[in-house]
């Protein structure tokens, strides 16, 4: 966030031949949590802006995986219950009975 708007802006601070420079780097060094977008060779850009019009956003609803689908063994048999330390396929996805 810069001057209360949020966004994408160009780093000022860069990495070149592990050396610290203002500008021109190669690279640059990026904390954890942490997003980037690479500028384009030779654009005069400096910033990528998100305007939500004062709009809060969110997610509405979250899909979830029927947890009543069928179970399978990885021989493609259907199977009825699940057994400790078994490979299992549900819903296209492998897992692991612990």
């Amino acid at each position: 966030m810069v001057d209360g708007e949020v966004g994408l802006y160009t780093a000022k601070l860069n990495f070149k031949d592990g050396e610290k420079v203002e500008e021109g780097g190669t690279a640059f060094l990026n904390n954890g949590f942490k997003a980037y977008l690479p500028k384009p060779t030779g654009s005069n850009v400096n910033a990528l802006r998100f305007n939500f019009d004062g709009e809060t956003t969110a997610i509405e609803t979250v899909e979830t995986e029927n947890a009543n689908a069928p179970i399978y063994d990885l021989s493609g048999r259907r199977v009825l219950s699940t057994v400790k330390g078994g490979i299992y396929i549900q819903n296209g996805k492998k897992f692991i009975v612990k």
